[in-house]
């Protein structure tokens, strides 16, 4: 028997080997070394663990907002026996890679986690999958498992100075907002697509010093925060398409630790103009804006719609030229304060619009390519509207004037003027009143070259006279050339059979005009 003896001692042996063998609780990769901090005995209740990553110098790994680039370590873990919570993320740093701002850790770093025992487990089996981005100025992905089994009895055993190291990590991971000294006073947005962070210590310490990091990398940019002139508040840049929600987690930091501000609420009321900026800056906004908005009245898109109203007050008398200038007037400033509401209202809800967003939809572009296509054969006199017509229009004149101004703002507004950039850009970020008022700025400069005939109702206008014909006919090419410019845009939103249709649409009109004139 003792030969029987011997193959069992052997096959214990090697099934003690393999369990070993499966064991695996270091990875050693590319500028990165991972490897286990536990106990080598568990007790009931949470255990401490950790996984210690030792990066080569000059390299970095990343925190779970990784900043301009990279992406954050994944860990998934499969746990026989045991419950295991979620990874305790360190505080980062700021890691400069040429232009760009990361956040995470070089060298050693320790990212904790806990391991609770079922309450009859004898022993416990955990594998952690694990991948990494590892990066210097090029980047090197990572991934591999660790594998461990831990016995559990009553009391926990330590080996070496692991008990130790682990506890100096767990005192510097960000703590609650319960404890932290600074509190998050307002969270408000401020001109340049910013967002002011009003910080108050409990003891009225100063905020230099202070820093803070965003957990959400899809808004805020990750550079360092600009402490405000008045030494009150942290300013963060916001992404270019980076719609800030409504609430925010953070962390901050000074010398002494780290909190974590979870679901921190954006302040819903107007800010005040010194946060919004200075009384002179916001005057200049609205003077840019209304020169914009007289600069509007010479773009191609503009100036023949414009024509025909002009046209209409050349053979009017005084009363009547004033009353249809402030109807006119009246069209422009409503539509133009209401197409700002619902641009700013669109913005409110995440959506990517643009200013004259009306044109990011094919119907509307396409009506306007009809439109001013007819406009253009009317203007070159390819057919004229019937008297009948135009006595009926005559008893609507001040809801024409009106629906002029309608249509001049429906049609400037993706015009560009060369001041419009920056009231525009500012109206996209400041507060809705101020915002509203620098849109009713533009449509004030869109109507003011009319206005200037109802305020000086004594100025003379050219008399009416075949000149009238030839500028009217000049104009047709302008509607034309807009026509050319409305069909690109069709095209890039429909692809390029756009122009085929449209076209197509544009001959049926033309052949049944020319069938109703014979």
């Amino acid at each position: 028997m003792a030969w029987l003896r011997g193959i069992f001692i052997t096959l214990l042996s090697l099934s003690s080997f393999n369990s070993l063998a499966l064991a695996q609780e270091s990875i050693r990769a590319d500028h990165v070394k991972v490897s286990l901090v536990a106990p080598t005995q568990l007790e009931p209740g949470d255990n401490l663990f950790a996984l210690r990553f030792e990066v080569d110098p000059h390299w970095h790994i990343y925190w779970k907002n990784p900043g301009d680039s990279g992406t954050a370590p994944r860990f998934a873990f499969d746990a026989k026996h045991a419950a295991v919570s979620d990874i305790l993320w360190p505080v980062p740093k700021r890691i400069l890679v040429g232009d760009f701002v990361n956040l995470g850790f070089e060298g050693e770093v320790l990212f904790p986690f806990t391991v609770r025992p079922g309450d009859t487990a004898t022993s416990v089996e955990i594998k952690a999958d694990l991948e990494w981005l590892v990066c210097e100025e090029e980047c090197l992905p990572g991934e591999g498992v660790i594998t461990f089994t831990r016995p559990v009895a009553e009391k926990a055993v330590w080996a070496g100075e692991d008990q130790k190291k682990l506890g100096d990590v767990m005192k510097a991971l960000p703590m609650g907002s319960d404890v932290s000294p600074w509190s998050l006073k307002s969270m408000r947005m401020i001109e340049g697509n910013r967002v002011a962070f009003e910080v108050v210590h409990a003891e009225g310490n100063s905020i230099e010093g202070l820093t803070i990091f965003p957990e959400d990398g899809e808004v805020y940019k990750p550079k360092a925060p600009v402490i405000s002139d008045d030494k009150k508040a942290l300013i963060l840049d916001v992404n270019a398409n980076g719609k800030v929600p409504d609430v925010g987690s953070f962390l901050l930091v000074d010398e002494r630790g780290a909190w974590t501000h979870k679901d921190f609420a954006l302040t819903k009321s107007d800010v005040k103009m010194s946060e919004a900026g200075s009384l002179s800056t916001f005057l200049i906004l609205l003077l840019s804006a209304f020169v914009g908005g007289i600069i509007l009245n010479l773009m191609p898109c503009v100036l023949p719609v414009l024509s025909i109203k002009f046209f209409s007050l050349a053979k009017m008398n005084k009363e009547t030229r004033w009353h249809e200038i402030l109807y006119y007037t009246l069209g422009v400033l409503v539509t133009f304060t209401a197409l700002g509401g619902i641009f700013l209202a669109l913005r409110a809800t995440g959506s990517a619009v643009g200013w004259g967003f009306q044109l990011q939809s094919p119907p509307i572009v396409l009506s306007l390519i009809m439109l001013f296509f007819l406009m253009g054969l009317s203007f070159l006199g390819f057919f004229e509207f019937g008297d009948a017509i135009v006595r009926s229009a005559g008893r609507f004149e001040q809801s024409g004037a009106f629906a002029t101004g309608v249509l001049s703002v429906f049609i400037a507004t993706p015009c560009t003027g060369p001041f419009m950039g920056t009231a525009l850009g500012a109206a996209a970020t400041l507060p809705a009143a101020y915002a509203l008022t620098i849109f009713f700025f533009l449509g004030l400069g869109l109507a003011s070259p009319f206005l200037l005939l109802a305020v000086f109702p004594n100025l003379r206008l050219p008399k009416p006279g075949n000149w009238m014909i030839t500028l009217r006919q000049f104009l047709a090419f302008p509607l034309f050339g807009t026509v050319i410019w409305l069909l690109w845009v069709l095209g890039l939103q429909l692809g390029t059979d756009a122009w085929l249709y449209a076209s197509a649409l544009g001959l049926l009109f033309t052949f049944t005009i020319w069938l109703g004139k014979n």
